[in-house]
């Protein structure tokens, strides 16, 4: 009867080691799903931005673009399933892309393409404000999760166009 415990204790090791291995997987497999999740999630946002830039970006265009600033207010989700992330634009490859990525993994991110660099307008990728009677702007490379008044804007000044993202505060409030 010495095989008993010994068949008892590899059955048991053997079990054991199948459920780590079964616990591993269903850990790696929802982990990609929620990565594969939140970076649709992400590049929808990067869409809707992208959209609201360029939109702006033709209606200056068309104005003539002189002395003339528009806002466009975002109505972005308050996080990326229940995690924050950030907004910005950024160059890559001499191309502009607007790009959402989590705050906790910049690795999981979208991003939509804008225009090439070599374009005639100016994006903003530095922080500052400007203020016009309705509104002061308080515009910078990126805008977070949950902040409220983020908007995008575009500005036509002396006949130079340029585009940004920032938080608008309405004067008197």
């Amino acid at each position: 009867m010495p095989s008993s415990p010994i068949s008892f204790l590899v059955t048991t090791v053997s079990l054991c080691l199948v459920l780590v291995a079964l616990v591993t997987c269903f850990s790696v497999i929802s982990s990609v799903i929620l990565r594969d999740s939140a970076r649709t999630q992400l590049t929808e946002i990067a869409d809707q931005v992208a959209g609201r830039v360029t939109e702006l970006r033709a209606l200056l265009h068309m104005s003539g673009y002189e002395n003339c600033t528009l806002v466009k207010t975002l109505n972005l989700p308050k996080d990326v399933l229940m995690l924050g992330y950030t907004v910005s634009i950024e160059e890559v490859d001499g191309m502009y892309f607007v790009v959402a990525s989590l705050d906790t993994d910049r690795s999981v991110f979208g991003r939509s393409p804008l225009w090439s660099k070599d374009d005639q307008v100016s994006v903003e990728l530095d922080s500052g404000t400007f203020a016009t009677e309705e509104f002061t702007m308080n515009y910078s490379e990126k805008i977070y999760s949950g902040q409220e008044n983020a908007s995008v804007w575009a500005r036509g000044i002396r006949g130079v166009l340029s585009v940004g993202l920032g938080v608008m505060w309405i004067a008197g409030n």
